[in-house]
């Protein structure tokens, strides 16, 4: 099986990541009240859109929404944040997570920033070891949040992590 990334900023791709990040609060994880999730997701793609951000979904080869991720400005030194990024449980493992934040970081770079942040639950191990895989490193908090996060960052002049295999951007 094989899959797509694709720009999720209008019409079903939207209607896919409203989907996929619903799908992620639900799932009771991580309490993102304190973020105004529900408001965030029904206004996407709003501080993810261009020209400072942008939103993704991986869809498989049947058009079946797999996972997103979300960037957008963070701040005014010139960096970005990494916002949002879920894989379906069925579908983890597949290489979906990596794809994703390649696609976030090439167009983090693209948009001239100049690092991309986020922050995680220590509890995301997976994720943690793909963050690092990619050349992110822990940080200093960025901002006050409420839950009890890890803070990461990449700069973006060290050059481009290679694209995963069995994936295509559109």
């Amino acid at each position: 099986m094989t899959f797509s990334i694709h720009h999720a900023l209008t019409g079903k791709y939207l209607d896919q990541a409203r989907e996929l990040m619903l799908s992620y609060v639900k799932t009771g994880v991580v309490d993102l009240t304190s973020q105004s999730i529900e408001a965030e997701i029904a206004g996407l793609p709003a501080d993810y859109a261009p020209p400072t951000g942008t939103l993704f979904i991986a869809t498989d080869d049947l058009g079946e929404a797999t996972g997103c991720i979300a960037l957008h400005k963070f701040g005014l030194q010139g960096d970005a944040e990494i916002k949002r990024l879920f894989v379906k449980a069925e579908y983890r493992g597949r290489g979906i997570g990596m794809a994703l934040l390649n696609s976030a970081i090439d167009a983090a770079r693209e948009m001239g920033y100049r690092r991309v942040v986020l922050d995680t639950l220590p509890t995301m191990t997976s994720a943690i070891t793909i963050y690092k895989s990619l050349g992110f490193g822990e940080i200093a908090p960025y901002w006050n949040n409420v839950l009890p996060v890890l803070y990461f960052g990449k700069d973006l002049d060290a050059g481009v992590a290679p694209q995963a295999d069995g994936f295509s951007a559109q």
